[in-house]
């Protein structure tokens, strides 16, 4: 299961690369959504709501 999601993520990364033609816009993206989830979780946890 981890083999495909890494093989994904770095197909997902090519295909951001050949749109933008530089490396620092696909990594920002990549790098942008798990730091979002994490936010989102301390959110839920400091205001007390739950995901479910």
């Amino acid at each position: 299961m981890i083999t495909p999601s890494i093989l994904a993520l770095v197909i997902i990364c090519l295909i951001f690369v050949m749109q933008f033609g530089h490396l620092r816009e696909p990594l920002m993206i990549m790098g942008t959504i798990p730091l979002s989830f994490i936010c989102i979780i301390w959110g839920l946890k400091f205001t007390g709501y739950s995901i479910g």
